[in-house]
């Protein structure tokens, strides 16, 4: 792992389907590593509302921060989708870093 990056550990439990009935499975747990203060970035999403519900910032701004590090580790493959995609995802981050 990187000494210049969070480490960090995510877990994911299925609670219920889409009948609302509880349902057994065994929780993902993700490992990764991001360049930023995670925590410090939702406390920043607390203050944004970008959305009107609370938890869809939450969503929103770790499901970004997990797509754009990817990204952002992967930005050298010569994959052409890939390139435009981390063009136009790092022009939003930059829009969204400046509040407009």
């Amino acid at each position: 792992m990187d000494k210049k990056a969070y480490n960090y550990q995510l877990t994911i439990k299925g609670l219920t389907d889409l009948q609302g009935q509880t349902f057994e499975n065994e929780p993902l747990i993700l490992e990764f590593q991001n360049h930023d203060d995670l925590f410090k970035i939702l406390e920043i999403a607390k203050s944004s509302a970008i959305f009107e519900n609370p938890n869809d910032n939450t969503e929103f701004f770790i499901g970004l921060k997990l797509f754009s590090e990817v990204l952002l580790r992967n930005r050298k493959t010569p994959n052409p989708v890939l390139k435009d995609l981390t063009e136009t995802v790092g022009a939003f981050m930059m829009k969204l870093k400046k509040g407009k």
